[in-house]
């Protein structure tokens, strides 16, 4: 086939954008197409994405479109920052192996409340995470280009086991080299692991921790991550988070 219409909307199919494919494709062959005319997602917000291609003569339209929602993220640049995460997810991600993240309040054994009621980001909301859990809940991206001495403070309660940790990492290229922030034995709560590098153990309720991110300070891409590597056999009510700073 060839010189027949390719289209797409952002806005569910309420409007589409076409164009020509101008090239030969063979039966069962693919192709990639860039859109000279591309689509305006500079509003954070959620756009519904449909792809779709026009061929005259198709009998069977059914399989012709795909659809995709596809998130546009802010950017933070105006400091200090602060979620506390009660009025919802403002762009906060899970993601990782097994995650068990959710986003609300906490009603395990131990972990009971979130640090400002209601709600926080919790590993399962009732019981304990999952097994061989290596998940991770990610911030948007934040313009660190203005700060002189950042460093960011939040609200911790973990219950893990002496092999699996809890750590907070950083990227600048959106999550291709990660960085861990901080060591064992760092002032204000850092980390406490012996055999891993993290926090381990169990706090014994919500402790504030801080750290410096100085090497962040000249940054304008910038993703920070809780990140959560459990044990491989046991496995615990895991940690919880919450007010952001």
């Amino acid at each position: 086939q060839y010189s027949f219409q390719l289209g797409y909307s952002n806005n569910g199919g309420l409007s589409y954008t076409y164009e020509t494919f101008t090239d030969t494709i063979n039966p069962s062959d693919t192709a990639v197409y860039t859109f000279s005319s591309t689509a305006d997602l500079s509003l954070s917000g959620t756009y519904n994405f449909i792809a779709l291609t026009k061929l005259i003569g198709d009998l069977n339209t059914i399989n012709d479109s795909v659809f995709k929602p596809v998130v546009s993220y802010p950017t933070i640049s105006v400091y200090p920052y602060t979620d506390d995460f009660d009025s919802g997810n403002l762009y906060w991600i899970d993601g990782g192996t097994s995650s068990s993240w959710v986003l609300g309040t906490p009603a395990k054994s131990i972990i009971n409340s979130a640090s400002t009621s209601p709600n926080s980001w919790v590993t399962n909301l009732t019981g304990n995470h999952n097994a061989s859990e290596n998940s991770w809940v990610e911030s948007p991206c934040m313009d660190m280009s203005s700060l002189v001495n950042p460093y960011i403070e939040f609200s911790l309660w973990y219950e893990t086991s002496v092999i699996g940790s809890v750590q907070l990492q950083a990227s600048t290229d959106n999550g291709g080299t990660l960085i861990t922030i901080g060591a064992n034995g760092d002032p204000y709560n850092w980390y406490n692991g012996i055999i891993t590098q993290g926090w381990t153990g169990s706090s014994s309720g919500w402790l504030t921790v801080q750290h410096r991110l100085d090497n962040l300070a000249v940054e304008a891409n910038v993703k920070l991550r809780v990140l959560f590597n459990a044990n491989l056999i046991f496995t615990s009510e895991g940690l919880a988070f919450d007010d952001i700073h």
